[in-house]
């Protein structure tokens, strides 16, 4: 190693890394090829987040050696770093084809490969890496996400719990482990709820605030008025978004003022509409809690929405501060809180059965008939009244639910659905099988509940258009379970397509079955896995029912309990009475 190289190491050990790249640039000036150097300013490179410039240089060094497996992996962490997953991933794997005993390229080979949409074949190389490393508390984290998104919920559950054990002040590793409870059908209720509450007792912790009195003074059941406000991270394309915006555009502005109060930096269309309609629209992403509560208490807001629940840029630790004198969590999750400054939950009879309020933190208010209304945004106006099958000669089946929905269990019911329908073909459009390698994960496990992959029809719609005009192409829906479908439902719903849903025994598991219910059509509710499949296929058998649900079911659902403008009033009213009762508790 020459003195310049040399003296370079020493300004990196002292972070003074501009003088470093000056000398290493002087000798590669001198000698292009000099290996040494061109793999030090590679590694200084990344240091400074300079990725573009550290791959030419180390893709210059595997040009004159390429059998250097830190090399390798150094380009292979550039290249993800630019986000080009597919030669990241190659240069992981010649890492380590030259030195398979490097227990931290399979993780990162795994995190590229899930980076890429290769969840099963990232899983592979994080349990690979898992079996150095076993109380890695992030390797754990990876392994339950990228199970998550393929269906198998029982792995991801098991590393969410891992990671939990190994360091129980992650917030991700609690938050991930509660959602994902939801999706087994060994747990419940009670299950749920105890989640919830060490969510609240150990990620949010307790606030000693000057604002009780002051916040109980404004409970006034007199006042005429009232100044409503919405927390959440979604005010954008999203599907709590989309339910608000068509609620809160038509509810009665001189009984209601509207604050929102935005916790993303992320903005679009939709965020506009919200700040046209706004008394005021704040940005709190940057404040902390105490400075978001004072916000919140200096608006004199009467009624606080939480939009988000335990969702991507909560802001619930602000509830803790209880600066408006009514704190409502709604829309944005599925179960209670567990926080006792949250004083109602607004939902319906159906989403929370008589007898299961005792699961529930929060005061359970039930709206009439359903607390979601049926408008959904971008929705052609008209349906397309000839089915499917008309034009392919063969029934389709179809989901457009995420595929974290589809367990193994859902899996061998739609397998045992196409056995007994022998034509029909299965059509999934949803981000994750946009990837080879997922669509191979999916193929191999229909194939070895005996259908074969010619039975499949995978999309991955870009455009929201695109992924609406996919309902088209379906002749029946198939719910997912225990954790069915919400906005898809109502999609299906709307595009005339009739969705086949298992009755649930939990909120996620309920959604269907309610919009179903308050439509009129609870003849496509399935009391258990047998009479879904018998349900499936007599549909299908039966192609003048179909023709006849594609012509009525919009109907039944604009002239049903769930139109907007019903449920607007249904909105309002719950906002009075939660004021009301409120008011006379204090």
């Amino acid at each position: 190693m020459n003195s310049a190289i040399k003296k370079s190491l020493g300004f990196i050990g002292k972070s003074n890394f501009a003088d470093a790249v000056y000398l290493l640039k002087k000798v590669l000036r001198k000698n292009p090829k000099d290996i040494q150097a061109l793999n030090v300013l590679g590694q200084v490179q990344i240091k400074l987040g300079e990725y573009q410039n550290a791959v030419s240089s180390l893709e210059k060094s595997i040009a004159i050696n390429a059998y250097d497996f830190n090399i390798f992996a150094k380009l292979g962490y550039a290249y993800e770093k630019i986000a080009e997953f597919d030669k990241a991933i190659s240069s992981y794997k010649q890492s380590l084809a030259l030195n398979p005993e490097q227990p931290h390229v399979y993780d990162c080979l795994g995190r590229a490969l899930a980076k890429d949409q290769q969840n099963y074949e990232a899983i592979l190389y994080f349990m690979k890496a898992l079996e150095a490393k076993p109380q890695d508390r992030d390797l754990h984290l990876n392994i339950g996400f990228a199970s998550k998104d393929t269906g198998l919920y029982e792995i991801a559950i098991k590393h969410y719990a891992a990671a939990r054990e190994l360091d129980p002040t992650d917030e991700r590793s609690l938050s991930c482990l509660l959602f994902n409870s939801h999706k087994d059908p060994a747990r419940g209720l009670a299950d749920f709820q105890k989640l919830a509450l060490e969510y609240s007792q150990q990620m949010l912790p307790l606030i000693e605030t000057n604002y009780a009195e002051a916040v109980t003074k404004r409970l006034d059941s007199s006042k005429t008025k009232l100044r409503v406000g919405f927390v959440s991270a979604d005010l954008r394309r999203h599907p709590v978004s989309y339910y608000l915006f068509k609620v809160l555009k038509g509810i009665d502005r001189n009984k209601f003022d509207l604050f929102f109060y935005h916790n993303n930096s992320i903005e679009d269309d939709l965020t506009l509409e919200y700040k046209e309609m706004a008394n005021e629209f704040r940005k709190v992403e940057k404040l902390n809690d105490a400075e978001f509560a004072q916000s919140i208490f200096e608006d004199e807001i009467d009624i606080l929405f939480d939009m988000s629940g335990f969702t991507a840029g909560h802001r619930l630790g602000v509830f803790r501060y209880s600066s408006a004198p009514v704190q409502v969590t709604h829309v944005g999750y599925f179960g209670t809180l567990g926080m006792e400054e949250m004083d109602f939950i607004l939902t319906d009879g159906h989403f929370v059965k008589e007898g299961e309020e005792q699961y529930y933190t929060e005061q359970v208010y039930k709206m009439d008939h359903c607390c979601l209304h049926c408008d959904s945004f971008d929705l052609p106006t008209q349906v397309t009244l000839e089915p499917s099958f008309v034009k392919n000669g063969y029934i389709t089946f179809g989901s457009m639910n995420g595929s974290h929905k589809i367990s193994p269990a859902v899996l061998a019911l739609w397998s045992k659905i196409l056995h007994s329908c022998p034509d029909a073909k299965l059509l999934m459009d949803n981000h994750f099988v946009g990837s080879e390698s997922n669509q191979n994960f999916i193929v191999r496990r229909f194939y070895e509940n005996g259908i074969n992959k010619d039975r499949l029809i995978f999309r991955n719609s870009i455009t929201r258009a695109e992924f609406l005009r996919g309902y088209n192409d379906i002749d029946i829906a198939l719910d997912p379970f225990p954790y069915g479908g919400g906005t898809s439902t109502i999609e299906s719903l709307m595009m005339g397509v009739p969705v086949i849903a298992l009755a649930g025994d939990r909120w996620v598991g309920r959604m269907s079955e309610n919009f179903l219910i308050n439509i009129g059509h609870e003849e496509l509710v399935a009391t258990d896995l047998d009479d879904y499949h018998d349900k499936a296929i007599e549909l299908a058998n039966n192609k003048t029912r179909i023709e006849e649900y594609k012509s009525v079911l919009r109907e039944d659902l604009e002239a049903s309990e769930m139109k907007v403008e019903k449920h607007i009033l249904r909105f309002q009213k719950a906002l009075q009475d939660m004021w009301l009762i409120k008011s006379t508790q204090k």
